[in-house]
């Protein structure tokens, strides 16, 4: 339960959506990643506003595992249906339902079991995490061309405008909730409480960083850039091997130079904005520049009008005659 668990954190799918963006479909990977980071984003919006605390609050005789945030909706079993979605086209058509089902509620079980979620949290979770997944399937199939065709500007700013008004959608249901004195069902300790209120901003800091920067990144990346994976696993072995060791160089990098939990204790509002920076930056390295790099190395392919090279000089990407 507890490899289950692991497995079904949003670091899982990130490892697991930059291997298909690396490596296997450039496109694909991309619509994947967006999607996990709406899916992160809304449930840490619902959980900030629902205010719902893990069952172990209450009950510490079921805790197994630990959470220091608010439980519901549970986002496990939401996002074990996204993680399926690569693997569709490998189960039969009329399995393809079943089988997306059973890992989810397979995913709920381990929360339940651990102590993390009640099967109302987990029931919930499954229903919005559905919802967003059929959307985002309906928007891709309905607008997506369209989409993709608009020039870079337009792409651009409107992949910082959606995290932009659901920013404001968060802030609003907050301010709702603070004014009606709405604080969570049944009795919470209020240090537990106070810690995951506080956790839902920097919650917030982070899920909008990393929406902003994916959209914005992805859309530059495909106008400037792009880059397509050569379909070899050799290659694309290589290019996991240079881009998961670039970006966890470049996370060390970005805390040490902001060390963030030592910038949240003394000035919260100072560490809300570096986490937002850092996430934004790493985003713009994960989907931007690493495949810079391995269209300059030669490791992928690139469906631009001039290669793309990198200026030594300026440090700025160029276009080579």
């Amino acid at each position: 339960m507890l490899l289950l668990n692991v497995l079904t954190e949003p670091e899982a799918g990130l490892v697991l959506f930059l291997s298909i963006l690396w490596g296997i479909d450039r496109q694909k990977g991309g619509r994947y990643l967006y999607l996990l980071a709406l899916i992160v984003f809304t449930f840490g919006m619902l959980r900030h506003v629902l205010q719902i605390g893990p069952p172990f609050w209450n009950r510490p005789e079921l805790m197994l595992a630990e959470i220091s945030g608010f439980a519901a909706p549970n986002m496990h079993a939401a996002l074990a249906l996204a993680y399926m979605l690569p693997f569709k086209r490998f189960i039969r058509t009329d399995l393809v339902i079943p089988t997306f089902l059973i890992v989810a509620l397979m995913a709920g079980l381990s929360q339940i079991y651990l102590g993390l979620a009640g099967p109302i949290d987990v029931g919930l979770g499954l229903i919005v995490g559905s919802m967003i997944i059929l959307l985002w399937r309906g928007w891709h199939k309905r607008f997506g061309k369209t989409f993709s065709q608009r020039i870079l500007g337009q792409r651009f700013w409107m992949a910082l405008l959606v995290p932009g008004l659901l920013t404001g959608v968060h802030l609003l249901l907050l301010n709702f909730v603070q004014q009606i004195g709405y604080s969570g069902f049944g009795n919470i300790d209020q240090e537990l409480h106070w810690r995951a209120w506080q956790i839902g901003y920097l919650n917030l800091a982070t899920n909008v960083a990393l929406l902003a920067g994916l959209g914005s990144s992805l859309s530059a990346e495909s106008v400037r850039i792009g880059f397509r994976p050569t379909g070899q696993w050799g290659l694309a072995i290589l290019n996991w091997l240079i881009g998961f060791s670039l970006l966890s160089g470049a996370s060390y990098v970005c805390l040490v130079l902001l060390p963030i939990n030592r910038l949240l204790e003394n000035n919260l509002t100072l560490g809300l904005l570096s986490t937002s920076l850092i996430t934004y930056l790493l985003s713009f390295i994960a989907v931007y520049l690493i495949p810079l790099v391995f269209t300059v190395l030669g490791t992928a392919d690139s469906i631009a009008e001039h290669k793309p090279v990198i200026s030594l000089n300026n440090f700025s990407v160029e276009q080579a005659n």
